[in-house]
């Protein structure tokens, strides 16, 4: 009876046993992976940006190495215990060689940790399957490569706009006889308020990066003149990423908070622009019914108000969650995963991931000191744009229009751009404007002196962006690299 004890009692001994060494031998096999890495990746990244980034992420695993060593090859505790075990031989070479990399190297801080968790985590996994050190990590895609997909789509979708607009009588270049009435002194008047509100556009970033660090306001100028400008000629608006790409700073602004405090830009923008084109509408007095066609397309423009409804409800929706994402970072976090994860399982992680890491980029939001003065100056913005477009309007001949008319111009062309456009917005921007137009104006004023207004509308801003875009990175050498990294990265 006690030897059948003995034999069932040492059955669960050594299947824990084995448990045990096969944990030390993944321990061992995982920490030989994460030590080939280190070692693999180049001391000098020599400028460019994805080595560099790999470079922070070598660091990174130094210091988790240094802090929490693994014991590397070292099984003299196990040998007394399977005399029978053999040392791998493709080891040797890592038991008895000091480990320079993680020499004198600290703890990292739990924002550098997620903040070099994705690049880590994806070389390390490489490393760990392939049992073998990389030399060198694979190129990142080229511009073409990475966009020229987008820039296809987005040529084509302006050749529709195009051709959906001379095919409607809409034209996107006015004959000669359309700027009879264009009054010079409005058009240069148009153009002065233009560069007050675009410069009010890019200084007033500062308030929302300031809780994060002491940015220069030149730079924040230029940066911001470069990224409009991206943005505009960008295909599907992928030059939004460069203004955050550029603004960042190594140690206190990271790209994941300057992307944050873009997208509340963005939003409040949308937010505040929508809101006013509700109330307006109210008062602008509109035709009723609203005509069925825009030109000569069977277009409603019913629609337009609908859409600008609709819109209104859906930024109300976005601020509501960017309030959340900083409040409650653990709950926004779970949002995302769980609802982007429906459509996009693989990606609802990373996204999740890189959306809780901006909140840092909405410290802005409790304090009335940068809120308050970025609020007041978005107010004068939008006010000096709407201003704007009125007196353009009424120098081009379109005389019966009114300030409130005007800002509802404004609302629908700033809905109307959000679209997915050719480069340049090229066909939204003159659809919208043309659209906003019909709500108020018979056809021979849309047609009319309406054909001149969209016109200069479109060209002066277009002129400005590429013009200031085209200043800064002419006089700072570093600025036309980074959007190129920007876009490539």
């Amino acid at each position: 009876m006690r030897t059948s004890l003995v034999g069932k009692n040492a059955e669960p001994a050594e299947g824990e046993g084995k448990r045990r060494r096969a944990a030390r031998d993944g321990r061992s096999r995982a920490n030989d992976a994460r030590l080939l890495f280190a070692r693999s990746l180049p001391e000098k990244p020599q400028g460019d940006v994805r080595l560099r980034r790999i470079s922070e992420a070598k660091k990174a695993i130094g210091r988790i190495l240094s802090d929490h060593p693994l014991p590397l090859g070292d099984d003299s505790g196990d040998r007394g215990r399977n005399p029978d075990r053999q040392e791998n031989p493709s080891r040797a070479h890592l038991v008895h060689e000091p480990n320079s990399t993680t020499a004198a190297l600290q703890r990292p801080s739990t924002r550098e940790v997620i903040r070099l968790a994705p690049t880590a985590r994806s070389w390390y996994r490489a490393t760990s399957m392939a049992g073998e050190p990389t030399s060198q990590p694979a190129p990142p895609p080229g511009f073409w490569q990475k966009h020229g997909l987008k820039l296809a789509i987005s040529l084509v979708i302006a050749v529709a706009f195009g051709w959906m607009l001379e095919r409607g009588g809409l034209p996107l270049i006015p004959p000669a006889s359309a700027f009879a009435r264009v009054s010079v002194p409005s058009t240069i008047a148009f153009t002065l308020i233009f560069i007050l509100w675009h410069s009010l556009r890019a200084t007033r970033w500062r308030h929302l990066l300031a809780p994060l660090a002491d940015v220069p306001l030149r730079r924040i100028i230029a940066v911001s003149w470069i990224g409009f400008g991206a943005t505009l000629l960008m295909p599907l608006r992928a030059g939004e990423f460069v203004r955050p790409y550029m603004i960042r700073q190594k140690g206190k602004v990271s790209m994941a908070a300057a992307t944050g405090t873009v997208g509340a830009e963005r939003i409040i923008d949308g937010l505040y622009l929508t809101l006013v084109l509700g109330i307006c509408l109210q008062f602008a007095k509109p035709f009723d019914p609203l005509p069925d066609h825009i030109g000569k397309l069977q277009i409603p423009v019913a629609a337009v108000p609908f859409y600008a409804y609709i819109s209104l409800a859906g930024f109300v929706c976005a601020f509501a969650l960017m309030g959340l994402f900083y409040w409650r970072p653990l709950l926004g976090h779970k949002v995302v995963e769980k609802t982007l994860g429906i459509v996009f399982p693989r990606f609802a992680k990373k996204a999740a991931d890189f959306v809780a890491r901006t909140a840092d980029g909405l410290k802005f939001l409790p304090s009335l000191r940068h809120f308050g003065p970025y609020m007041l100056e978005t107010t004068l913005y939008w006010f000096a744009n709407g201003f704007g477009t009125w007196i353009l309007a009424r120098g081009c001949g379109i005389e019966s229009i009114t300030l409130i008319q005007a800002f509802v111009v404004m609302g629908v062309l700033g809905i109307g751009i959000l679209v997915p456009a050719g480069p340049g917005v090229f066909g939204a921007f003159q659809a919208s404007v043309y659209a906003a137009l019909a709500m108020f104006f018979p056809d021979e004023v849309v047609l009319g002196p309406g054909v001149a207004f969209v016109f200069l509308l479109y060209v002066i801003q277009f002129a400005w962006h590429i013009l200031t875009a085209g200043f800064f990175l002419i006089i700072d050498r570093d600025a036309a690299r980074e959007v190129v990294e920007a876009e490539t990265a």
